[in-house]
């Protein structure tokens, strides 16, 4: 579960994957990705995220390259990504939630 990320600057470091609900999360080389190990919970890809200590963070590394929004666990929010593996929760507008499929947040 540990894996080598290196910046455009050409520093590199060694991460390990975080823990998951359940199960421990493991380098996937197929998909560049964290993820439940085989037979395990469904795939990272598929979860809500979140930026704190109990959410899947998919920004560092970057769940999917140059994908810098994903779905939070609580529909009126939405998690931002930098290039830089930096995650902010963030809140939707008054009676909005975030929709995945447009990366907005609509009422």
């Amino acid at each position: 579960n540990m894996f080598v990320q290196c910046s455009e600057h050409g520093d590199c470091f060694e991460l390990s994957c975080p823990a998951g609900e359940g199960a421990a999360l493991v380098w996937n080389s197929a998909n560049q990705t964290c993820d439940f190990p085989p037979g395990g919970q469904e795939s990272q890809t598929s979860s809500c995220f979140g930026c704190g200590d109990s959410g899947n963070n998919p920004c560092n590394p970057l769940n999917t390259d140059n994908k810098f929004y994903y779905s939070h666990c609580d529909s009126s929010m939405y998690v931002q990504c930098s290039a830089h593996g930096d995650c902010w929760d963030r809140t939707c507008s008054n009676e909005t939630q975030w929709d995945d499929a447009l990366l907005a947040c609509i009422p």
